[in-house]
């Protein structure tokens, strides 16, 4: 810069003006930018490098305009390209919707506000517990994730998810609950509800399951 002290090179022009730089008003100049009264054409206008969106004054401190007397400022203008996403459709996902036949029971009232079988859900009535295996999964705390995004109707009594596995007393002696209601009512869904009547055996099922998650015993995809 002609002026070391001025990291922008400016300095006061001399008595006939500049001898190997640009004068503007009153001032020299051979730094970086090309000044002027009117802001550069915007496809040229660099990023702004001052702090707050704040014009810079020519000569003047970053940030700041300058004092008294000074030449004009020059806006600085900052181009901001925002991409736009692509949408992508293979990102919708839906649910499956089950039917076949299945055994509803009456569900135990009693529990509803309590921890069910299902880890993180509280049994309520109009919700399900049911076998996982039936399911696909070994056990309540495979099927969790999915739990809350099943539901459906059995007979006429509907759920909005599952909250519980079944347990309790068998109703064969020394063959554990689950396995016992399943030799009882082969091939079918069993389902208890909390609050719903006995919807007894081979009972009109619908069962709407997620993605990842196979239509349960007893049922086979709507329309398939």
């Amino acid at each position: 810069p002609v002026n070391g002290a001025d990291p922008w090179g400016l300095e006061p022009c001399a008595a006939g003006g500049c001898p190997t730089v640009n004068c503007v008003g009153d001032l020299c100049h051979s730094g970086p930018f090309i000044l002027t009264s009117k802001p550069p054409p915007a496809i040229f206008q660099p990023l702004n490098p001052f702090s707050g969106g704040q014009q810079a004054g020519v000569g003047s401190d970053r940030g700041q305009e300058l004092g008294n007397g000074g030449p004009p400022s020059t806006t600085v203008q900052e181009v901001v390209v925002t991409a736009k996403p692509k949408s992508n459709n293979n990102n919708k996902k839906t649910s499956t919707t089950c039917v076949g036949h299945g055994r509803g029971l009456q569900g135990n009232s009693a529990l509803a506000g309590k921890q069910g079988g299902i880890p993180g859900q509280t049994v309520e009535p109009g919700t399900a517990a049911v076998i996982p295996q039936q399911f696909g999964f070994p056990s309540g705390g495979a099927l969790a994730p999915y739990a809350p995004y099943i539901n459906g109707t059995v007979g006429t009594a509907p759920f909005s998810s599952i909250t519980d596995v079944m347990g309790g007393k068998s109703p064969i002696p020394g063959v554990p609950v689950r396995q016992a209601l399943q030799q009882m009512f082969p091939g079918q869904l069993i389902i208890e509800i909390p609050g719903a009547s006995d919807q007894g055996s081979n009972a009109p099922v619908v069962v709407n399951v997620p993605p990842g998650v196979s239509c349960p015993t007893g049922t086979s995809a709507s329309g398939g």
